[in-house]
């Protein structure tokens, strides 16, 4: 569970990646029962766990992407809103007509639409997000939380 959080730190918000932490020494230093078993992990820390892959996959490109002449692209928040002010810019002062978009060449009017459905695919990914942590949350044993399916509800990434 470490690795998942190393690997992607500053996923959780800074007091949940705290708790993790902490639950993540005191599951390690519990100890074994006479079997030699070791003792189950703490529901809090199943669910901080799922929360991270959860935030993982939001971040990753089974998520974050569209497909533009045939491949797969994405374009971050604060990168589509430049792009949107370039091309208002290209087409209402230079009066260009078309513009270069992600290597394809597209009509201005087009490129606007792409953007507008690329905007409104992202803000229904982070609902779904959202909905997940949120559920996520309200599990009641860690069989739950291991059978909980992360990838469930999220819209098909668009294709142009």
């Amino acid at each position: 569970m470490d690795l998942l959080l190393s690997q992607h730190k500053g996923l959780l918000e800074p007091a949940e990646e705290i708790e993790y932490v902490n639950l993540l020494a005191e599951a390690r230093e519990a100890p074994e029962d006479e079997e030699g078993n070791v003792p189950e992990i703490p529901l809090r820390l199943a669910i901080l766990n799922k929360k991270l892959e959860l935030l993982v996959r939001d971040n990753s490109t089974e998520v974050n992407g569209f497909i533009i002449g045939g491949r797969v692209d994405w374009i971050n928040k604060y990168d589509r809103a430049n792009l949107r002010m370039a091309i208002d810019a290209l087409a209402d002062e230079d009066g260009e007509e078309i513009v270069k978009f992600k290597g394809v060449t597209l009509p201005v009017a087009q490129a606007k639409v792409i953007l507008s459905q690329i905007e409104v695919y992202a803000a229904k990914c982070a609902e779904k997000t959202a909905d997940h942590a949120a559920a996520i949350e309200e599990l009641g044993s860690i069989a739950d939380v291991n059978s909980y399916d992360i990838t469930v509800g999220y819209p098909d990434m668009p294709e142009f």
